[in-house]
């Protein structure tokens, strides 16, 4: 991506529901839906973790709006 970070960077877990089992081949896993913010942004559909290869830990956007 060519992007070099020279601030701290900063995630802080804002929710996690539905937590589930899944299998595939010789593997099981925990998986779950939740949310997180950052002080920088991901690109939509970013794999974090060990299986991103397999379309687990995409990131999406979500955008809130607040009045100030």
């Amino acid at each position: 991506m060519g992007y070099i970070q020279s601030k701290k960077v900063y995630a802080a877990e804002i929710y996690s529901q539905h937590c589930f089992l899944e299998s595939y081949p010789n593997k099981n896993f925990l998986s779950f839906y939740g949310g997180l913010m950052t002080n920088f942004c991901l690109p939509d559909y970013m794999g974090i973790g060990k299986s991103a290869a397999m379309g687990k830990g995409t990131v999406q956007e979500i955008r809130v709006y607040r009045d100030n």
